[in-house]
């Protein structure tokens, strides 16, 4: 039987967690969701990175598809964002087990910094963030660029892939490529 004083302290830090997730999800807008193993492979068969630069997973949570991708492409830099603090220090955590040296986490939201040097951009978003990513992406993004979307389509743009996964939610999984015209 464990004592009170570690029962208290287990309470209190899983109550440290929640409140941590819970203030997350009030300054992202979403829950830190992971993506399906389906929607993974599907994601990385999309990932054809056209030019140097690194691959950017936007939102990258628990590490469900940052890890896979650091693997996939030992070759590029995998730059994974990550605003709220359980996620980030649990993908952290993931990265340092794992032994990869090609994957960065940053804790910081992503809308404040220059994306224009990736070459592929990976997000699982919400669609009120999709409606601000797709201004963001046209006008930093240069043409070629990759851009995959688990789920959510970016407004706007117009896929030159995208399919439909034999799942429980017939998640859809979209591929843009950047254009010499229009941006998207």
């Amino acid at each position: 039987m464990m004592s009170i004083p570690l029962q208290l302290f287990l309470w209190a830090t899983a109550l440290m967690v929640m409140v941590s997730i819970l203030v997350g999800v009030v300054r992202t807008g979403i829950s830190p969701m992971p993506s399906s193993r389906r929607a993974v492979e599907q994601v990385l068969q999309f990932v054809v990175p056209p030019h140097p630069g690194p691959i950017l997973e936007l939102g990258a949570a628990w590490g469900s598809l940052a890890i896979p991708l650091a693997r996939a492409f030992p070759d590029r830099r995998i730059i994974a964002y990550e605003l709220s603090t359980i996620p980030w220090l649990f993908l952290l955590l993931r990265v340092r087990v794992s032994g990869l040296n090609n994957i960065e986490v940053i804790r910081r939201d992503f809308f404040r910094d220059d994306l224009g040097k990736a070459a592929v951009v990976v997000c699982y978003l919400y669609p009120g963030s999709m409606i601000q990513l797709s201004t963001k992406l046209k006008s930093e993004l240069i043409p070629g660029t990759v851009v995959v979307s688990n789920t959510f389509a970016l407004p706007g743009w117009v896929p030159d892939q995208q399919t439909q996964l034999k799942d429980m939610y017939r998640t859809k999984i979209y591929r843009f490529v950047v254009d010499n015209e229009s941006g998207a």
